[in-house]
């Protein structure tokens, strides 16, 4: 292709060249309808007409929110050429290979950094059944806070649109990539784990300033296949054992004997890295669940009681905890730290968490999102950090960005209650209702005397359909909180689905007397009333259902 800077794609004012890959040329252009600058990808195809629906179908469907992946902010064809484009946020601060060339050594604790972020992407688009295909440093920007972000999806898009041949895949891969290609995607058959084996490949690179193997692409291609990589502690590598095994694990020829997921690949050489052994025990199998249980350590913070779909305020564990049951303080209003002289003089990262907890409780849950973002790149251990960015996803239905913040809290603390009640919560809204019960389960054995927790975890039983699992769990939280309308219609309701009328009823008649105009208890108790032939009491119920023409809760 032949230099199209001053050229206009649709909307785009291509302004210079910035890189060019095995499938694309990538362009600074300016948006001229907003006069903003963007990063523009022209893929090395073209399109037919009957082409165009599957291509813009697949570039839809990766359209993924996540801290360290560069945004696509748009995509489509140029019309006249037939070349499809992809429109990215540009990152000024360029590319983790120009921060380092080719040959540089960098120290562990900063490969540790890197690997655990591009980890995190990765992770998030693996659990969107995406498979990247082109880790390397080139594919891994610095973002405006210097955080780094995972670029590049477009050979995804490529490969989803059956636009890469055999021929296309060969002219890829001996123009560079190889050298960090997984024998299985050599071969033409890409899983979630060769993504996981480039990213270890890339992490060697760092710590040693060459690739594991030399040669062309048939030399490098044949290493890759049968070959170990060339050991780290025997060219003088400053690094531990343990260290160098998570690396050639995630090395391993074959995918099955990587580790089961690249984000567990980051969390052992992490814990590596800190002088642990990770390879001796799996994140999460039982034996690990029973030491923690062995271990008497009270619940670290209490769980506030908030409404179904809420979670713990942010900061509500600093100073003085929240006690359940009880209100917390209300927000302060919104200061810049620079005219507050006691924010002033508070340590960095406190000032950052501090700024971050504002703009949560005023509901500016994306620039807190920012803020904690910084903060977890400067304190990669803050679990403060880390809770309270996944309860402002939550916030705003990223769901699946939560549950990865809930769950790095619980790695970095594994008694932590709020965690686990929290990611229950955020399965629970995606219906995933058997992990949410796991992680009710484990909320209740940290803390198990919190009504809430049994209600919820009752109401994940009613949607699994095990209503006598139920009917349990709203016992113990109307032990705990006899007072609570709402868990006499949920019990009501699970004994509704068992046909033991009487006992719905009466559960029924108890919501009613501590909540006159309940309206699902009107619903539902003419519903059972209807159910044994007393038709008259439940037309009754009914109406007033109708009288008070509020709408009551269709599920749990």
């Amino acid at each position: 292709m032949s230099d199209r800077v001053g050229q206009q794609v649709e909307k785009y004012r291509l302004l210079r060249l910035l890189g060019e890959g095995g499938y694309g040329y990538v362009y600074l252009a300016e948006n001229v309808l907003r006069g903003t600058q963007v990063a523009v990808k022209l893929l090395k195809f073209q399109l037919t007409v009957e082409e165009f629906p599957t291509f813009l179908n697949e570039a839809r469907a990766i359209l993924l929110k996540h801290p360290h992946i560069v945004p696509m902010l748009d995509f489509g064809i140029e019309h006249k050429t037939s070349t499809p484009f992809l429109v990215m946020d540009y990152a000024p601060n360029g590319t983790l290979r120009q921060r380092h060339p080719a040959g540089s050594r960098l120290q562990l604790a900063t490969v540790v950094q890197y690997v655990q972020a591009i980890a995190y992407a990765l992770q998030y688009a693996h659990e969107e059944d995406l498979i990247h295909r082109d880790v390397k440093p080139e594919n891994m920007l610095v973002g405006q806070s210097q955080e780094v972000m995972l670029s590049d999806f477009g050979i995804s898009i490529a490969s989803y649109s059956g636009r890469i041949s055999k021929e296309k895949s060969q002219e890829f891969i001996i123009r560079g990539t190889y050298h960090y290609m997984a024998p299985e995607q050599l071969q033409g058959k890409a899983v979630r784990a060769s993504d996981q084996y480039a990213l270890g490949v890339v992490a060697y690179e760092w710590l040693c300033g060459a690739y594991p193997f030399q040669g062309n692409f048939y030399q490098v291609s044949t290493q890759h296949m049968q070959m170990p990589p060339p050991s780290l502690r025997a060219q003088g590598i400053p690094i531990s054992a343990p260290v160098e095994a998570v690396l050639m694990r995630a090395l391993a020829k074959d995918a099955r004997k990587r580790f089961e997921s690249v984000w567990e690949f980051a969390l052992a050489l992490r814990e590596a890295s800190r002088g642990g052994s990770p390879l001796e025990e799996k994140p999460w199998d039982e034996a690990q669940r029973d030491e923690v249980r062995k271990k008497d350590v009270a619940p670290p913070f209490p769980i506030p009681h908030s409404p179904v779909n809420a979670l713990p305020a942010p900061g509500v564990w600093h100073g003085e905890p929240a006690v359940p049951g009880h209100a917390t303080t209300p927000a302060p209003s919104i200061k810049q730290p620079g005219n507050n002289p006691a924010i002033r003089n508070q340590p960095h990262h406190e000032r950052l968490l501090d700024e971050g907890n504002k703009l949560y409780q005023a509901q500016r849950y994306e620039e807190a999102i920012r803020i904690y973002g910084q903060l977890i790149f400067q304190e990669p251990r803050n679990i403060d950090a880390y809770y309270q960015r996944g309860s402002a996803y939550y916030q705003i239905k990223l769901f699946q960005l939560a549950i990865s913040d809930f769950e790095q809290v619980i790695a970095l603390h594994p008694r932590h209650a709020n965690a686990y009640y929290a990611k229950g919560l955020a399965y629970y809204n995606l219906e995933w209702y058997q992990r949410a019960l796991n992680d009710f389960d484990w909320a209740i054995e940290l803390h198990p005397g919190d009504a809430e927790i049994y209600r919820r975890r009752g109401s994940t039983n009613y949607r699994l359909e095990r209503y006598q699992q139920a009917i349990s769990d709203f016992d113990v939280a109307l032990t705990l909180q006899p007072q609570h309308g709402e868990t006499y219609l949920k019990r009501g309701r699970a004994y509704l689905k068992l046909k033991q009328y009487p006992k719905a009823i009466s559960d029924f008649d108890r919501a009613l007397a501590l909540d006159s105009g309940n309206a699902g208890a009107y619903h539902f108790r003419g519903i059972a009333y209807e159910q044994i032939g007393q038709y008259q009491r439940a037309s009754y119920d009914f109406d007033q259902e109708r009288i008070l023409g509020q709408s009551f809760e269709p599920d749990l």
